[in-house]
């Protein structure tokens, strides 16, 4: 049936229930080329975008880095990033305007990604720039989440231990450097669960601190004078096994953060919605779905500034919601009988929606080769925001 959604105000919080729909499906798919004798990519590993380039990383062996741009036939490949002397190339992605940070590991070591190469676009074209080494090498803390502006890089890394540490590397004309730690002003071993950035604002969780009351906090830092200063932050009544704070999104002048458990249970996930409020934020909506309990809603998640995209379980759905309305939900499915969907990415860009699924196969039971699915102008008819 035709999708639909309705509002009920809760203690003025708009709740969203969201039904089951028409799916579409994905009408461009990008399998890797391989050079000859590799088997293994796990294309879609990592995808960033800064809406008008899009980079697929591919890490299984030495790993790549994809470029592709859009054209009127869909997307294309422009650029193909390798390394020179690491492993594991693309592991990690983020993307500004002008910038492009790209994770990798060392060649004689067996830890996880831990450099991480600065590429800047000087007429067009991605041109090495520069490469930072992680804070926290080999087990002490691999690259596990990054988010880019073209002033600051942020880095989470997470130790075999389980505890996880947040660093900053700032820009200073062409060069990069002047790392520093996050820290917060309450207790937390897991600072950077997931973590959100632009010019101006970064947003951090940590699922697990009780510091604030609840199980789980998200803080936010404002840029003052080139350095991150803690403005504010938010916890949430929710108990094990669900927790505050597995993903967070700044979208426009929107926080997003999801509420999922990391165990099959038979409750819902949900997504809250924030409106900034000078440097706090103030409750908006809530996304729950109501027809199958679904865990593991809102563990995927990715936005620009009008639409979001929310994935869950089955995992080969992508709901997305346009942030200026949000009573008409689009429901898109890849129906792939190779794919897996595990790890999946996920990203909006003006009216397409990309999904990436790193373990699909080109034959049945085969290699993870890793493919891209795209669902070209899935959201101009719907919320009216594609490409000029």
């Amino acid at each position: 049936m035709d999708i639909a959604s309705r509002f009920a105000s809760t203690a003025g919080l708009a709740l969203i229930l969201c039904f089951h729909a028409t799916w579409l499906a994905a009408q461009q798919v990008i399998w890797p080329e391989l050079a000859p004798g590799h088997v293994v990519a796990r294309f879609g590993e990592s995808v960033a975008t800064n809406g008008l380039d899009l980079a697929i990383g591919a890490p299984a062996g030495d790993g790549f880095v994809e470029v592709y741009r859009r054209t009127s036939d869909g997307w294309v490949s422009v650029q193909r990033l390798v390394p020179v002397d690491t492993q594991a190339y693309g592991y990690r992605l983020a993307i500004s305007e002008e910038w492009l940070a790209i994770a990798s590991r060392d060649l004689a070591s067996s830890g996880w990604p831990s450099f991480i190469d600065l590429y800047s676009r000087p007429g067009g074209h991605w041109t090495f720039s520069q490469r930072l080494e992680s804070p926290l090498p080999g087990s002490q803390g691999y690259i596990a989440r990054m988010q880019l502006s073209d002033s600051a890089l942020t880095i989470a890394s997470d130790s075999e231990s389980g505890r996880t540490r947040t660093f900053n590397f700032d820009r200073v004309e062409a060069t990069w450097g002047g790392v520093g730690e996050i820290h917060l002003p309450y207790s937390s071993q897991y600072t950077g669960r997931a973590i959100a950035s632009n010019e101006n604002l970064l947003v951090t969780s940590d699922v697990y601190t009780q510091a604030l009351g609840g199980w789980g906090a998200v803080s936010t830092f404002a840029r003052v004078q080139g350095t991150w200063v803690h403005a504010s932050a938010m916890s949430s009544s929710v108990m094990p096994p669900f927790y505050y704070g597995t993903g967070v999104l700044l979208c426009g002048g929107r926080l997003i953060v999801s509420v999922s458990s990391y165990s099959l249970n038979p409750q819902s996930g949900r997504v809250l919605i924030y409106e900034r409020d000078f440097l706090d934020w103030s409750p908006m909506a809530e996304i729950v779905p109501s027809a199958d309990a679904d865990y593991r809603f809102g563990q995927i998640m990715h936005c620009n500034d009008s639409t979001l995209l929310v994935g869950g379980d089955p995992a080969n759905r992508v709901i997305a919601y346009s942030l200026n309305d949000m009573h008409d939900p689009a429901v898109l499915v890849v129906n792939d009988p190779t794919s897996p969907m595990t790890l999946r990415k996920m990203a909006v860009i003006g009216g397409d929606v990309v999904v990436t699924d790193p373990s699909a196969t080109d034959v049945p039971f085969g290699p993870a080769l890793g493919a891209v699915y795209i669902f070209l102008n899935a959201l101009d008819p719907i919320f009216k925001n594609g490409f000029d």
